[in-house]
């Protein structure tokens, strides 16, 4: 990413007032490039190394400064929902079958998970309500927002291996 922002001097991005946790005292970094190292690491952690959850978590940091017009760097808001955390296991059972294909149909989650095909289209259209997947064509996928932490309900469930 550093690589791919400020190459324009007309519309830098500022990682300056950032507070991040400090993770080692190096006197020799300007408190800018602590603030910008500490950032990539959260972002890092969150994506688990996922480029597109990556940049989009990034895109969500973005802010502009009303008094400078300048834009800064601040640190984004994970999404968060205790509803996962207690959702049924049929409902978890086809979470995890998108996870793991990737992108799949009703029919296909029907098979991998051995629910009816009105109770997977039911399901999908709730999840489809709340945000947690986006339709391609005509199979479901787990959206960009929500795949970080629908992953880690699954790990914690015990219904994905990372």
């Amino acid at each position: 990413m550093d690589s791919r922002i400020n190459q324009d001097d007309n519309c830098r991005v500022s990682f300056e007032g950032l507070a991040v946790p400090k993770q080692w005292d190096n006197d020799s970094e300007s408190e800018e490039d602590r603030a910008k190292q500490g950032f990539y690491r959260i972002l890092w952690h969150y994506s688990d190394g996922n480029p597109t959850v990556a940049l989009r978590f990034f895109r969500f940091s973005l802010k502009r400064n009303k008094e400078t017009d300048n834009v800064v760097v601040r640190l984004f808001h994970a999404p968060e929902s205790e509803e996962l955390d207690k959702m049924p296991k049929p409902m978890l059972a086809i979470l995890r079958s998108i996870v793991q294909l990737e992108s799949a149909s009703p029919e296909d989650v029907s098979d991998c998970t051995q629910l009816t095909i009105s109770e997977v289209i039911g399901t999908l259209r709730y999840f489809q309500s709340r945000g947690y997947i986006d339709w391609n064509e005509d199979k479901a996928r787990i959206s960009d927002h929500w795949f970080r932490h629908i992953t880690n309900v699954l790990d914690r469930q015990h219904l994905l291996v990372k």
